[in-house]
């Protein structure tokens, strides 16, 4: 289950960027074609943040749609299936533009003082 190193490393990521701050909320960008199973990093994610500054942080998992092109057509279209034919020739060589990303997008903090 690579998901708890990925929950891990964004934490990390997060404490580095709080800069000593409570963090409480954190949203990451998950695309379909990231190799990301969405229930295994939301399993994860409590353990992760434990015994942290994001101990209480709420998690926002954004998932965003993918988009393919045709090598046929070159037609690009959106999809989170990637064995699929392209909805204007048909065909099946398609190539992903996007849908691979999994990052940290933006962190809420407050002053623990």
């Amino acid at each position: 289950m690579h998901e708890l190193s990925l929950a891990v490393s964004a934490v990390e990521l997060c404490l580095e960027n709080a800069k000593g701050k409570k963090v409480t909320k954190v949203s990451i960008e998950k695309g379909p074609f990231s190799g990301v199973d969405r229930h295994a990093f939301n399993f994860a994610w409590p353990e992760a943040i434990r015994n942290t500054l994001l101990s209480h942080a709420e998690l926002e998992l954004i998932e965003n749609e993918g988009m393919l092109e045709c090598h046929h057509c070159k037609h690009h279209f959106e999809s989170n299936e990637l064995i699929t034919l392209c909805p204007k020739c048909n065909h099946f060589d398609l190539g992903i533009i996007s849908g691979r990303e999994f990052r940290v997008l933006s962190l809420e903090v407050e002053d623990v003082s």
